[in-house]
C-alpha cells in the first residue's frame, strides 16, 4: 500500500507535467493522461486513510477485509486500464521510440507512468491474491476473516 501511495504521487506529478506541456504545444490533453492523474488522485484518496487508520487505530471498519479487498481490486482495475492505455499510445506517439531531443521528456515522463502502471497492478494483484488466499485458510480453520482488520 505504501509503495501504491509512492507510485500515485509520482504518478499524478508525471502526468501533470505532460498534460500542462501537451496543451501548451498541442492544444489538447491525451486520455492516458486525464486516467493517470484520475488513478493517482483516487488511490491516494483511498489508500491513505486505509493506512493512516491502520496505524492509528485497530479494528476500524476501514481496515476490515471485506472493505480493502474490494478497494484494492476497484485500484487494480483502474492501474491495469492506465497501463494498457499508456501501451497502446506509445506506437502512436513514439513509432521510432525517443530520438527526438525536444520529444525526449514526454517520451521519458510517457514510459514511467507505463512502468508505475504495471508495477502498481502486479503489486495490488499480489496483494490482493495474499488477502484472499490468507482470508479463506482462516476461515477454513473456523476463523471470523471478513470483518476483522488485515493489521490484527
Amino acid at each position: 500500500i505504501g509503495f501504491t501511495l509512492l507510485a500515485s504521487f509520482a504518478v499524478i506529478a508525471l502526468a501533470g507535467h505532460m498534460t500542462s506541456t501537451a496543451v501548451t504545444f498541442l492544444g489538447t490533453a491525451f486520455d492516458f493522461q486525464a486516467l493517470a492523474i484520475s488513478c493517482g488522485a483516487l488511490s491516494m484518496i483511498t489508500m491513505l486513510p486505509i493506512l493512516i487508520v491502520g496505524f492509528i487505530r485497530r479494528g476500524a471498519w476501514l481496515n476490515m477485509n471485506v472493505v480493502e479487498i474490494p478497494i484494492a481490486g476497484f485500484l487494480w482495475t483502474l492501474w491495469i486500464a492506465l497501463a494498457v492505455l499508456c501501451t497502446s499510445w506509445v506506437p502512436i506517439l513514439f513509432p521510432d521510440g525517443c530520438p527526438a531531443a525536444i520529444t525526449a521528456t514526454f517520451c521519458a515522463e510517457l514510459f514511467a507512468i507505463e512502468s508505475l502502471a504495471f508495477v502498481v497492478w502486479i503489486l495490488l494483484l499480489v496483494y490482493i491474491f495474499t488477502m484472499i488466499i490468507l482470508c479463506l485458510i482462516g476461515k477454513s480453520r473456523g476463523n471470523a476473516v471478513w470483518l476483522v482488520s488485515a493489521n490484527t
